[in-house]
């Protein structure tokens, strides 16, 4: 399994699995833009929540949209501490091959906005380096 960021000496990271679709159409890749940077669609596995289960609430909670999750991609880890805060996670990012079924469903996560870029493009401004592996490796 890739591992991806350092880890600080006394620091303790919050275990925090995640499941995570990779969106694309027509040679781009869907982000969702978030307060704090661009990031794959999904997020933190509930208790008891698979990844398809975790993939479909997520894509409604961030874009408003129903998700249908297909192949399962590759496991990376991520070590990260969150920008302007003492917030300390290891991350378990697990991807999927994902597609929109439909949008316009009640979004929650209002701060949230799906947008398309070319796979150059969202490399580049991925808030964690093992989704911008995943895009470059998948896309």
């Amino acid at each position: 399994m890739k591992i991806f960021g350092e880890v600080e000496p006394h620091v303790n990271y919050v275990y925090r699995p995640g499941a995570y679709g990779l969106l694309t159409r027509e040679g781009q890749v869907g982000v969702v833009k978030a307060p704090l940077g661009y990031f794959l669609i999904g997020g933190g596995i509930e208790p008891e929540e698979t990844d398809e289960a975790c993939l479909i609430r997520e894509g409604l909670e961030e874009a408003g949209c129903m998700l249908s999750v297909g192949e399962f991609l590759e496991t990376v880890d991520e070590y990260v501490i969150v920008k302007g805060t003492e917030m300390a996670y290891h991350k378990r990012i697990t991807a999927y091959r994902t597609e929109i079924v439909s949008c316009g469903h009640a979004q929650l996560e209002t701060d949230h906005q799906l947008i398309w870029m070319d796979k150059a493009a969202a490399i580049e401004v991925m808030y964690l380096k093992g989704q911008a592996y995943l895009i470059e490796t998948y896309v």
